[in-house]
Formats: C-alpha cells, structure tokens, sequence
C-alpha cells in the first residue's frame, strides 16, 4: 500500500496467468482436460489451438505405441511391430510434426480446413490403430476397416499438402479478415 489516511494507493499485482487460475474461472482444471487448450484463453500463448490439439494427441499416440512395445518385449511376441510402427510413426511423429507446421505458420492454422484436416487425420490414425493392431492380432476381419483408415489417413495428409502448398492468408487492412491474394 502506498499513502495514508483515506486516500491509499492500493498496488495490486498482475493477475497470475495458468492452472490454478483456469481452475478459478472455470471450474475445470485443464490438466484433466483430455483434449483442447484450456477453456481460458492467454494473450501470451501465441501457439495457436490445433497445434495443442495436434502436440496433445501425438502424446496420447506416443504413450500406446510405447505400450504395445512393452507388451512385446515383456511377452516376447512381436507379432504386432507393423501396428506399433504404425502408432509411432502416424500418430506421434507425424501428428508432432503437423503440430509444429501449424506452430510456426498460424495464419493458416486459424482456417476451417485446418480443424477439417485434423479431424480427418486423427479420425484415420485411431481407427488404423485399433484396427490394424487386432488383424495382426489375428482378426482377419477386420482387413476391410484397415483400408478405410488408410484411406481416411491418405486424405488427411493431401489436405495438410494442400494447406502447406496454399497460398498464405494475409489481413485485410479496411475489414481486419484473412484474405487470399
């Protein structure tokens, strides 16, 4: 406090920015979120959503692949290395590489298409999971579903290519929208 009497300055410190905040104004503590940046969003956080979307899922990716490794070293079966490779290489490389794409090039980040785009290549990459893991698994069945996913995930990566090859949005100066030159 600075001053005396009844005319005190009050200094207030600046409001403190992340978890226990978010959990204040929201009541949801983000750490428990599975998905999605945090219900509050930070000036300071320039990354752009579908680059957490994207770093967050390469996570979840990343933490089944290294099961079914454990799984075949512990049982000593190797029989699903093409669904763990799959897991890997698909879901939490590829996934953090979209991510960065997306972290360093925001204005196209901020596109319809590109939540499009996600959703379709993350869609592709858990169905190819799951489904390839159970045909080497020995359901034969599931043959069909497998060349849907990879489908799926085909066209989720031409539309990341269309996305890297597009034309970058700039702002309007009169409206404040992203146009196309």
């Amino acid at each position: 406090m600075v001053g005396k009497g009844l005319f005190r300055t009050v200094r207030v410190r600046p409001e403190p920015v992340g978890a226990w905040t978010d959990l204040r104004q929201t009541g949801r503590f983000p750490a428990l979120l599975f998905l999605g940046k945090s219900p509050v969003q930070h000036e300071e956080d320039p990354m752009p959503n579908i680059a957490h979307l994207y770093f967050r899922t390469a996570i979840v990716f990343l933490l089944l692949g290294v099961a079914m490794g454990l799984h075949m070293a512990m049982s000593g079966q190797h029989n699903v290395i093409g669904p763990h490779a799959h897991t890997n290489l698909l879901g939490w490389v590829t996934m953090a590489l979209f991510g960065g794409y997306y972290a360093l090039n925001p204005a196209k980040a901020e596109s319809r298409f590109a939540g499009i785009q996600y959703m379709t290549y993350a869609t592709g990459v858990a169905l190819m999971t799951v489904s390839l893991y159970l045909l080497y698994r020995g359901y034969a069945s599931l043959e069909p579903v497998v060349a849907v996913s990879s489908l799926i995930v085909l066209a989720g990566i031409v539309m990341f290519a269309v996305i890297v090859f597009g034309r970058e949005p700039v702002a309007n100066p009169v409206r404040g929208e992203a146009l196309r030159h």
